[in-house]
């Protein structure tokens, strides 16, 4: 209470000060003030790391009795690095004396990610069976197959990369996400079409950012109706050179156009393409239906809905 009284009171007091002050000055004075307070919310500390090879790092956090593991993932684990590689760690903590999710760092010039789980979180893993193919814990089950031990105490990593290598656990691909996938890859091209025949600069721009995200989205909508697990951009593209060239043909010749509507073509053309096991993409006067419901799609309750909308807007 005394805090809020205390709140109050300095609100008060700004506003006095300011009585005769313009609009700039006080726009400017009330943002030197919230940026002071915010200050160590918005904060960075210079990295401790950015001279030491990742093999020292890895020997300093294993001084810390509450670091039981250490995985290197990715490019970093068998040193097949280029100059744009970054290292990517997992620490495994038996404590977490902080709530630390990831640290982004640098380490040994490179930029660093070191991601930190419970104990508790790589036993659950280790008792699951079936993971959901697009969750967090499937992701980084499969990043464990190309990973390198590199500190183990307790063996937990040691014993989730065996896992992972091994066929005792399995993925479940979620239908409801696929249709999710299928309604909002048309939804998108839908409205970008729409906004991109105007003229009016503003919807232009509009259109165009949507561009932007929404032929990125087509590359994880692609992996994610073919249930082909999702292991990151630079695998995806990988995974096309070899299984689909025409894809990547199409989709490099998206990335690079510059002439708005020929851009537009090739997104239409790659989306379509994404979308090809479930069928064509919606004509332009489709009628299509989204349903606010927590559990499964159901074709039945979806097929209810059509005749319900037929039945509202009918002569």
């Amino acid at each position: 209470m005394q805090e809020n009284s205390s709140r109050c009171k300095l609100k008060l007091t700004y506003g006095k000060r300011l009585e005769r002050k313009s609009s700039a000055e006080y726009v400017l004075h009330v943002a030197f003030h919230f940026c002071k307070e915010k200050s160590d919310m918005f904060h960075t500390s210079v990295s401790q790391s950015h001279l030491t090879s990742l093999d020292e790092v890895v020997a300093r956090l294993a001084q810390h009795r509450e670091v039981e593991s250490i995985a290197i993932l990715g490019s970093g684990a068998n040193g097949h690095l280029n100059p744009a590689s970054d290292y990517d760690v997992l620490v495994v903590l038996s404590e977490m004396p902080v709530p630390v999710s990831l640290v982004l760092t640098t380490i040994e010039h490179r930029l660093a990610e070191v991601v930190f789980f419970s104990a508790d979180t790589i036993e659950e893993w280790l008792a699951t069976e079936t993971f959901d193919a697009g969750s967090y814990a499937a992701s980084m089950v499969r990043r464990l197959q190309k990973a390198r031990v590199a500190f183990d105490r307790t063996g937990h990593i040691t014993r989730l990369y065996e896992k992972a290598l091994s066929s005792s656990w399995k993925e479940e691909h979620d239908l409801q996400q696929v249709w999710e996938a299928w309604f909002n890859c048309n939804y998108d091209l839908q409205h970008t079409k729409r906004l991109l025949t105007s003229t009016d600069p503003v919807y232009l721009m509009a259109g165009d950012l949507r561009l932007l995200t929404n032929i990125s989205g087509l590359l994880t909508t692609y992996f994610l109706i073919r249930q082909v697990p999702w292991q990151g951009a630079k695998e995806a593209i990988r995974y096309l050179m070899s299984h689909d060239p025409d894809y990547v043909e199409v989709l490099q010749h998206c990335l690079a156009e510059t002439h708005r509507e020929r851009k537009v073509d090739l997104y239409q053309h790659l989306a379509a393409l994404t979308l090809a096991p479930l069928g064509a993409l919606w004509s332009y006067d489709a009628t299509a239906i989204e349903l606010r419901t927590e559990g499964e799609m159901q074709p039945e309750l979806l097929q209810a809905a059509f005749a319900w909308w037929e039945q509202l807007i009918s002569p």
